[in-house]
């Protein structure tokens, strides 16, 4: 047999918890994040595609845009070949305060604002810019009473209904899989996502058990897994706040720590120096920054709230 793992960046972990399940299965991946440095997308995705019939398993994240070509949810689930698809792991419930800001309309061409953790933003840091307060007054911001007032509590339960509906949508019911995700039973679990869109590896491990098995190749043990890397610790870490912590029974900390050097060294921000270097970056371009808070419903809606609060 042999396998094709099409996705994100959560594929490679995926393909790499295959590899440890099944060792006597060649596993080729197929990176997504890869097609635009290649100058045509399109033609990229096609050239994937036309290699799909050498494979016994395709199993592949549902992605939809038209630069996917034949890799496009609609068009794959249609070809005919032997297709699983692999849930998305995007969860907003630990982090509710971090986001990406987009400016609409093609401002600062097109592509993310960055700041000290790249492309990872704290929605109460860019509102409290655009509301003028200074870097000391912000630091305060970041307590339990203004997350109870932000609704930060019901955006994680927002974030779990959407999670269970979208595994639930490609056939895998994980009600019960979230402890084991957090390993709560010991003092504190510690919450299953790096940032919103970047999971750690139980999860993902997790997935790849229930997806392979679901494609009838037998019962794994999650445990197999540990000896994995987790590739995407290497990135940024969005931290889960005291407080928000407390409430969903996990680790919680104000660290930030930014994507680990060529080198492997890394640095560590405290809130003042993350809130400080955000302010910063984003006085370079206040107007793209204003523009994209407002663009994004997240951020949007803490910039209102956080008005309003200020206000009283």
């Amino acid at each position: 047999m042999r396998f094709a793992v099409i996705g994100n960046c959560q594929a490679a972990g995926f393909a790499d918890c295959l590899r440890v399940f099944l060792p006597k299965v060649e596993t080729t991946l197929f990176d997504l994040t890869a097609l635009g440095a290649t100058g045509d997308p399109v033609g990229a995705a096609a050239a994937i595609g036309e290699r799909l019939g050498e494979f016994s398993h395709v199993f592949a994240h549902p992605v939809h845009g038209a630069r996917f070509g034949p890799l496009e949810q609609p068009r794959l689930a249609a070809s005919g070949l032997p297709v699983w698809f692999i849930p998305t792991l995007a969860f907003q419930g630990f982090h509710p305060d971090c986001v990406y800001l987009f400016p609409p309309g093609g401002v600062v061409g097109g592509e993310p604002l960055r700041g000290p953790l790249d492309v990872y933003h704290s929605a109460i840091a860019a509102s409290a810019f655009l509301l003028g307060l200074p870097v000391e007054r912000t630091v305060r911001l970041y307590n339990p009473l203004v997350f109870g007032r932000l609704g930060f509590a019901e955006a994680y339960e927002t974030a779990v209904a959407q999670l269970l509906r979208h595994y639930r949508d490609l056939g895998h019911d994980i009600a019960d899989r979230l402890p084991v995700w957090t390993q709560a039973g010991s003092t504190a679990g510690r919450a299953f996502m790096h940032t919103i869109n970047h999971p750690g590896l139980r999860p993902i491990a997790d997935t790849c058990r229930m997806v392979a098995g679901a494609a009838g190749l037998g019962e794994m043990a999650l445990e197999d897994a540990e000896v994995v890397p987790d590739r995407l610790a290497d990135l940024a870490i969005f931290p889960v706040y005291p407080g928000h912590a407390r409430r969903l029974g996990v680790a919680g900390h104000l660290r930030f720590r930014p994507r680990l050097r060529q080198d492997r060294s890394f640095e560590v921000l405290d809130l003042e120096d993350f809130v400080s270097r955000s302010h910063q970056a984003y006085a370079e371009a206040p107007e793209a920054v204003d523009a994209a808070v407002r663009a994004n419903p997240v951020s949007a809606r803490i910039l209102d709230l956080l008005s309003k609060l200020l206000a009283g």
